[in-house]
């Protein structure tokens, strides 16, 4: 089952690092102005294309949350590429629904 962290500030930055570094699932949730800096970001992603059969939209790889630093409410989820790419995750972002999950493949 995956950990759910609404975002909010610094503490759910924290609360990120600290699943990933475990190796959790996590799913992100987003209110407000930062819903519309995810959907701005996934606007300027393309889907995960390196692996053929894990291709779909809103898939990516965790290189994704690098484009956060672009957008002033999502800017701290930049900080924890290296962490997240380090631990494998790809990276599922659901703007419609306001949600980033982090998880590793299969």
């Amino acid at each position: 089952m995956a950990r759910e962290i609404q975002w909010h500030n610094d503490d759910s930055l924290n609360l990120l690092s600290e699943a990933l570094d475990s190796g959790d699932e996590v799913v992100v949730w987003f209110e407000g102005e930062p819903v519309e800096d995810l959907v701005a970001m996934a606007r300027h992603l393309d889907p995960l294309n390196e692996k053929p059969e894990l291709k779909r939209p809103g898939l990516y790889p965790v290189q994704a949350v690098l484009g956060a630093g672009r957008h002033d409410n999502l800017r701290p989820l930049a900080q924890l590429h290296d962490k997240a790419d380090g631990n494998g995750y790809l990276v599922d972002l659901d703007p419609d629904a306001g949600s980033m999950r982090f998880y590793k493949e299969v």
